[in-house]
C-alpha cells in the first residue's frame, strides 16, 4: 500500500496484530494483546552520591537550550539539569510550590502577583539571583511567550521582592513561572556574551553546571557546588546522548552505556520483560479535527463529524497495537485531569450509527477525503483508522507529512481534509489545558469554536478556587464534546526505561517529561 510522499507501509507476515485487527476479529486482539506492568523503583534507604547519569535522547532539533525566549520544548527538558523556574510543579494539589520563588501573593482586585524571592541563590556565574534578575528575564521572555500576555509590568520592591502588574488575572500564570516563561539565567551571562552565545551555554541557578555542547552528539552538565539546595545534586553529572536510531538508542542502552531511553512502545515492551525500570505516563494525545470552520466543507455539518468518531473502533487499535502502552479516549481530557468529565461516555465504535448519521448529513454514498498525519512509529494505526473510515463509506487518503509541513497545518489550517492532532497533556491535576483551543492561541484554526467558547475558557481561566476551576473546566470538555470539536482516538503512555541503578528517577513522573527533577535522581553502585 503506497500513501502520498511516495512513503510505503510495509506489512509482514508475523504482524498478527494488524493481520487480526483488518479480519475484524477483537476478540482475537485483546488475548494478543500485551500488558506493560511498571517496575517499581525501590530506593535505598540513603542516597548515594557520585556517578555521572547518562541519558539517550532521540529528537535532535535542539535549538536554545540556555536561553528561554527561544526554547522549544526539547531544549526544556535538556536546559532543566541548570536552568530553574520560580516556581515548582506540585505532585498532589493544584497550586505550584516553591522554587526560586518561597510564596507570593495576588492583590485583592488580583490585578498585581507580588513574589517573595529565595535569599543566597546565586547563578552559575556567580552573580546574584534577585528581583533585577527575576525582572529582566521575564520582561525578555514576555517578547515571545504568549503566556505572559497579561503581565503589563513589573516592578521591584526591593532586592527579594517583585510585583507582576497584570491585564487580567488567570490561574494558570503560576504553573507558567515555572516552565519556559519563568526560567531564570544569569543576566550579566547574556550581557556579556550575547544572546547568539546564551542559546548555548546556559547559565542558570540550577543543580547542575554546562560543560559542552556537541551538536546531535551530546550535552554535559556537571554538579554545581554552590547549588541552593543543600545536601542536593547527589550525581557529579547529567550527560545527555543524542541518538536518532531507534535500534541504535537501544542497544546503547542494554550494553550499559547509558542509564535512561525513552524507546519506541514496542521496545519498551521488550525491555520491561527483561527486567528494567519503567515510568510511563500519558503524555500524548491522538486526536482527529476536520475543517469545520470552512463553511463548503463536509466537517462543517457536526454529524460528520460525530459519524467518524463512531466509525473507528478505538478499542480494537490500542489493543493491537499500543503494545499496552495506549488507551482509547472517549473525550478531550484524560481521566485524571481536572478537566475530565465524569458524565461524558464517548461515542463507542457503531459503523451502523456512523452510516445513518451520514446519511442523515446528504453523504448517503460517502465521500473522498484526506488524512494529514505525521511521521511517526504509529503508521499501521493511521491505516486502519484509514480502513475503518472506508467501510462506513469515507475514502481517505492519507497524506503524511513531515513535522515542519504538520506544524504549519496546525497554525496555518487546513482544508477540505481531517488534520491529526497531538494534543499534549501535560499537567495531570491543574492545567485547563483546552486553552490550546483558545481563539487567541492561533492553534488548529481551521476548528469552528462555537458561540460562548471562548467566555467559557475565559471563565475557567479566572477561576479562583479549584472547585470553580473543575466545574468550568469540565464545562469545557462537554462543549467540545456537544460539538465535536475534536475527536479523540487514542492516548499514549510514554515509556521511559531505565538500568536498576537509577533511584528517584521523576523523568515522566508529572505525565510529561520536562517536569523532571533531577536534582533528586541517585546512582547506587
Amino acid at each position: 500500500m503506497r500513501l502520498k510522499n511516495g512513503l510505503t507501509l510495509l506489512f509482514f507476515v508475523g504482524s498478527a496484530f494488524t493481520a487480526l485487527l483488518w479480519l475484524g476479529h477483537p476478540a482475537s486482539i485483546e488475548a494478543a494483546s500485551p500488558k506493560s506492568t511498571p517496575t517499581v523503583q525501590t530506593p535505598a534507604a540513603t542516597p548515594q552520591y557520585g556517578g555521572v547519569l547518562k541519558v539517550i535522547e532521540s529528537l535532535l532539533s535542539m535549538r536554545s537550550f540556555g536561553y528561554p525566549p527561544q526554547m522549544g520544548p526539547i531544549d526544556w527538558f535538556c536546559a532543566m539539569p541548570a536552568v530553574e523556574g520560580l516556581t515548582a510543579y506540585p505532585e498532589k494539589g493544584t497550586t505550584p510550590g516553591p522554587l526560586l520563588a518561597t510564596s507570593w501573593k495576588y492583590s485583592p482586585d488580583y490585578k498585581s502577583l507580588t513574589l517573595t524571592l529565595r535569599k543566597g541563590v546565586k547563578f552559575h556565574d556567580g552573580t546574584d539571583f534577585n528581583a533585577q534578575a527575576v525582572k529582566y528575564n521575564l520582561t525578555a521572555n514576555k517578547t515571545s511567550r504568549v503566556e505572559l500576555a497579561s503581565v503589563i509590568s513589573i516592578d521591584v520592591i526591593d532586592d527579594y521582592t517583585v510585583r507582576l502588574n497584570l491585564s487580567r488575572y488567570s490561574n494558570l500564570l503560576l504553573k507558567h513561572l515555572g516552565s519556559i516563561p519563568g526560567f531564570m539565567v544569569s543576566p550579566t551571562a547574556v550581557e556579556r556574551n550575547g544572546k547568539e552565545w546564551a542559546t548555548t551555554n546556559p547559565v542558570g541557578t540550577g543543580p547542575f553546571k554546562f560543560v559542552s555542547y556537541q551538536r546531535q552528539a551530546s550535552l554535559k552538565y556537571e554538579k554545581f557546588s554552590g547549588y541552593w539546595d543543600k545536601g542536593k545534586p547527589y550525581l557529579d553529572g547529567v550527560e545527555f546522548v543524542f541518538i536518532a536510531d531507534p535500534t541504535v538508542a537501544r542497544m546503547s542502552f542494554e550494553k550499559g552505556e547509558a542509564h535512561i531511553v525513552l524507546p519506541a512502545i514496542r521496545d519498551a515492551r521488550d525491555l520491561v520483560s527483561k527486567g528494567y525500570q519503567l515510568i510511563n505516563s500519558p503524555t500524548a494525545g491522538f486526536q482527529l479535527g476536520g475543517d469545520s470552520v470552512n463553511p463548503d466543507s463536509v466537517y462543517a455539518n457536526r454529524k460528520v463529524r460525530e459519524a467518524i468518531e463512531y466509525a473507528i473502533d478505538k478499542e480494537a487499535i490500542t489493543k493491537a497495537l499500543g503494545y499496552g502502552f495506549w488507551e482509547p479516549a472517549h473525550q478531550y481530557c484524560y481521566p485524571t485531569f481536572v478537566g475530565h468529565n465524569p458524565n461524558i461516555k464517548g461515542r463507542p465504535y457503531n459503523p451502523t450509527k456512523a452510516k445513518q448519521l451520514l446519511s442523515e448529513a446528504g453523504h448517503a454514498s460517502g465521500f473522498k477525503t484526506k488524512i494529514i498525519v505525521r511521521t511517526g512509529p504509529e503508521s499501521d494505526a493511521w491505516v486502519v483508522v484509514q480502513r475503518y473510515l472506508r467501510d462506513v463509506g469515507i475514502d481517505a487518503e492519507l497524506d503524511v507529512a513531515d513535522p515542519g509541513r504538520h506544524l504549519a497545518a496546525t497554525y496555518q489550517g487546513w482544508k477540505n481534509c481531517l488534520l491529526f492532532l497531538p494534543i499534549t497533556p501535560s499537567d495531570p491535576n491543574y492545567d485547563v489545558y483546552q486553552q490550546v483551543l483558545a481563539s487567541t492561541r492561533k492553534m488548529y484554526v481551521s476548528i469552528q469554536r462555537p458561540p460562548g467558547w471562548d467566555d467559557l475558557l475565559g471563565r475557567a481561566l479566572a477561576a479562583t478556587d479549584p472547585a470553580s476551576v473543575r466545574s468550568a473546566a469540565q464545562d469545557l470538555t462537554k462543549m467540545v464534546h456537544d460539538e465535536a470539536m475534536v475527536i479523540p482516538l487514542w492516548w499514549e503512555l510514554k515509556p521511559a526505561i531505565s538500568q536498576k541503578s537509577v533511584h528517584d528517577n521523576d523523568i515522566l513522573k508529572f505525565n510529561s517529561r520536562f517536569r523532571w527533577t533531577p536534582a533528586n535522581t541517585w546512582l547506587s553502585r
